[in-house]
């Protein structure tokens, strides 16, 4: 891998990316969330596009920013992939073609494109980051947001994430969060697309109906806890907890028959 202590493009603008993802480390594998916001250049043309994909059946792949860059280098590595022996090899040939492209295909400096890619080979398991600015790949050692609302997904995320994830977990947390982005950032749009891979290298794309039945279930426990938090901090004598923090019905009978009175 080239060195990581030297910047290949320097200081340079970038514009901010058309997109939420969201690549997350958990305790059977990885998964992947995403958006389906899809921008050319500085123009957003595409609203239900999957921006997670498969490579020659071994390697998951996802962007954001540019597509017609992303295409470029996803097409030029399916080419070169014709065998995959170490994860070193994969990484070291994203920083060679990342850097490639750079150099060849005559992008505007500020469209910035950032790419996270992984794979299960031989009982291992990693992912990694890397962006048209440095052209070097970085491991994903817990999680790693993207995009025009990747700043709202991490801090939505931050507060749900453990250690202890599991595959389903990850991908219902990845659906809600990826969902309550969409609502604050215009330029990340559904509908939302979750994919899994674990460390034999089987990769999983969850079907549509079963994300949406996750956010439906997920935002109506949201509402019930946003209502239980609203009342004990505005009415803190109606709600009561016991020793272990559950919430348990306050008895207000007596209180309504006196102001019934």
């Amino acid at each position: 891998m080239y060195n990581k202590n030297v910047r290949y493009n320097k200081n340079k603008c970038s514009r901010g990316l058309m997109t939420t993802v969201i690549c997350v480390k958990c305790t059977d594998g990885f998964a992947i969330g995403s958006d389906s916001q899809l921008s050319y250049g500085t123009v957003a043309k595409e609203t239900d596009f999957d921006k997670i994909f498969k490579i020659k059946e071994k390697v998951l792949v996802s962007f954001s920013g540019d597509w017609n860059y992303f295409e470029r280098v996803k097409d030029d590595i399916s080419a070169r992939l014709v065998s995959l022996t170490s994860l070193d090899q994969l990484t070291q040939l994203f920083e060679e073609r990342v850097r490639y492209m750079y150099d060849n295909y005559p992008i505007n400096e500020r469209n910035y494109t950032e790419i996270i890619f992984g794979a299960g080979i031989e009982g291992k398991l990693r992912f990694y980051r890397i962006n048209t600015l440095d052209c070097f790949a970085i491991e994903i050692k817990d999680f790693h947001s993207m995009g025009s609302g990747k700043f709202l997904a991490k801090y939505i995320f931050k507060r749900l994430w453990s250690k202890e994830l599991t595959k389903l977990d990850a991908s219902c947390m990845l659906a809600h969060v990826i969902h309550e982005t969409t609502k604050v950032d215009q330029a990340s749009n559904p509908p939302i697309n979750i994919a899994t891979i674990d460390k034999s290298g089987f990769i999983h794309f969850s079907k549509r109906e079963n994300i949406d039945s996750i956010i439906k279930s997920i935002s109506t426990a949201d509402k019930a806890f946003s209502y239980f938090l609203r009342e004990f901090i505005l009415h803190p004598e109606t709600v009561k907890l016991n020793k272990d923090g559950i919430r348990i019905k306050s008895d207000n009978s007596e209180k309504k028959k006196q102001i019934s009175k």
